[in-house]
């Protein structure tokens, strides 16, 4: 899980030619080292002070011309986000919630499917998933792709953490619903995908795995609510390589020197 000054706040999302861009405080990050500014270099952005890092993040893969499926030809499928049987046997969400909340919407929404691609057989085959999972087995990147578009939504279910499928999801415009639990007594959440729990809905729906209202009432909106392709000003493969170049052409020997000098107690210009 990211460190709270780590998750971006500041979320717009913009419009233009049918497609929706997500925007964050961390689309423009530049090269991050030390603490504080050096006198005469320009202001770094990054992460706040205290952190030692830089946001290098990657690139969401998605090709350009990625042939997109109607909303309306689409069924009415609930993409299951799994890799394996054993992520559904510890969903954070109480198992019975997904028999409950068929029941209650197939009768909205005629076929009703919940399809994934995961793994069941050997280590990864347990007991308690339910029967109505429709399971497509392993797939390679095309097979996968072709399953995710037609779906109408894409449920995390609380592993994989942190994975890029839900960036290729909303590119596809098919929602994802993000689901958090909350820790150590307090008002924080812990979401599946960190990055996520800040976008809103009708895009990511983030839903509180103890509260049946809101992972019903999430499915019902996303299965009626068509989104545009959605993308991450961030993950923009010109963007991605930017901060990629910005890094690997960074003058690190002077950051070398920089730091050895502060060690020392020296100043910048003293040279070794």
């Amino acid at each position: 899980m990211l460190a709270e000054s780590a998750v971006p706040r500041n979320v717009s999302v913009s419009h233009s030619g049918g497609k929706a861009i997500v925007h964050t405080e961390f689309d423009d990050l530049r090269v991050w080292t030390t603490e504080g500014d050096r006198p005469g270099e320009p202001e770094r952005a990054g992460f706040p002070a205290g952190r030692e890092g830089t946001y290098i993040g990657y690139g969401d893969g998605v090709p350009s011309d990625l042939a997109i499926v109607p909303f309306e030809k689409r069924p009415n499928r609930v993409y299951i986000f799994a890799k394996t049987a054993r992520y559904i046997r510890d969903s954070w969400f109480p198992l019975e919630w997904y028999e409950r909340v068929y029941k209650e919407l197939e009768p909205e929404f005629p076929g009703l499917e919940f399809v994934g691609g995961y793994l069941d057989t050997g280590n990864d085959a347990v007991e308690g998933v339910p029967s109505f999972f429709k399971n497509l087995g392993p797939m390679n990147p095309e097979e996968f792709d072709q399953q995710l578009k037609s779906a109408k939504v894409l449920l995390g279910i609380g592993n994989p953490r942190g994975s890029p499928t839900p960036y290729r999801s909303l590119a596809m415009g098919v929602p994802f619903l993000n689901p958090h639990k909350f820790y150590g007594g307090s008002n924080k959440w812990e979401p599946q995908h960190d990055m996520m729990q800040s976008v809103p809905a009708p895009y990511v729906y983030n839903v509180d795995v103890k509260v049946y209202a809101e992972f019903v009432g999430a499915l019902r909106d996303a299965l009626k609510t068509p989104i545009p392709e959605t993308r991450f000003a961030r993950n923009l493969p010109e963007v991605y390589d930017k901060r990629l170049s910005d890094f690997a052409l960074h003058d690190w020997e002077a950051e070398g020197r920089h730091a050895l000098n502060m060690d020392l107690g020296v100043k910048d210009n003293v040279a070794f």
